[in-house]
């Protein structure tokens, strides 16, 4: 996450929420030290049930900058989100619940969300990983992909491809893909491809 990608974003009039992740030590670090020292927080818990598991979330919301310490971020940044995962999944063989802890770190270029704005936003983008860059490497196998020269336009390529099937009403992209490489007249029937 670069810093420049802020700055285009703040020139623009845009506002953008990004995860700090470990690439990004200092911060990270900077990050943690918000959540540890800042009293003033709004927060917004959720809890979700099924598919086996129970998840509980909650979204606190720093709107302060005070402990970055990078002086061009410290200018960037106005919001770090922090969220709390609890997650409990049925284990069959042992008839337990396991459970786990998770917190990430966002940061966000703007203040006028609330923590429930925020909660919404991190959780819908977790819809889109799981519909469109969880099929493109299970079903295209994208991070298994050699193509080292230019490879966005190859992304390119599998975002058409998989355009086309959604439109087509496909559920199940794994297996339209095995049928239809089994049977080039079950191509054909994709109208999208050859109107």
């Amino acid at each position: 996450m670069p810093k420049k990608t802020f700055e285009i974003s703040k020139e623009k009039g845009n506002n953008i929420l990004v995860q700090v992740k470990e690439n990004q030590p200092q911060l990270l670090s900077d990050c943690t030290d918000t959540a540890r020292f800042n009293t003033k927080t709004e927060a917004h818990s959720t809890y979700e049930k099924g598919h086996g598991r129970l998840e509980t979330r909650t979204v606190t919301v720093h709107k302060t900058a005070n402990w970055i310490t990078d002086c061009v971020w410290k200018k960037l940044l106005a919001t770090v989100i922090v969220v709390f995962r609890i997650r409990a999944s049925y284990n069959t063989k042992t008839k337990q619940w396991d459970t786990s802890e998770e917190t990430s770190y966002y940061v966000c270029n703007t203040d006028k969300y609330t923590a429930i704005e925020f909660c919404d936003a991190i959780r819908n983008h977790w819809g889109i990983e799981n519909c469109n860059h969880y099929v493109k490497d299970t079903a295209f196998k994208e991070d298994a992909s050699k193509i080292r020269k230019k490879p966005n336009r190859m992304a390119i390529l599998r975002s058409f491809a998989l355009n086309i099937i959604r439109v087509n009403g496909v559920t199940n992209v794994s297996q339209a893909l095995y049928r239809n490489a089994i049977n080039y007249d079950r191509l054909r029937k994709y109208d999208a491809i050859f109107d």
